[in-house]
């Protein structure tokens, strides 16, 4: 799979006088603020995503793509979902429906 990248700002460090005693905040700065955030911020940002939001993503292309065509399709299918005994089948109904919804 390819992991998606996100745009990071680059963090300003504040230079010290030399003689601060300090090595590490000398000025060179970006050593640690790139190791830091790496692997670790793009592994919390891959957990986000889910069946819902990946189901609903591909009914959003769907949607865009085929237009009107995917309505004879979906509409049996959202009938059917709509009015379910099962909350969590009519709440997957409303959620496609959501997800094909122009704007």
């Amino acid at each position: 799979d390819i992991r998606p990248r996100f745009h990071k700002p680059r963090s300003h460090t504040i230079k010290h006088n030399a003689g601060a005693g300090d090595s590490n905040m000398s000025g060179g700065g970006e050593s640690d603020d790139e190791d830091e955030g790496g692997a670790d911020a793009d592994d919390g940002s891959l957990s986000d995503w889910n069946l819902r939001k990946c189901s609903a993503a591909a009914l959003d292309v769907l949607a865009n793509v085929f237009g009107a065509d995917l309505l004879p399709v979906l509409f049996p299918i959202l009938k059917e979902t709509l009015f379910h005994e099962d909350w969590v089948i009519k709440e997957s109904g409303i959620l496609a429906l959501g997800a094909v919804a122009d704007g």
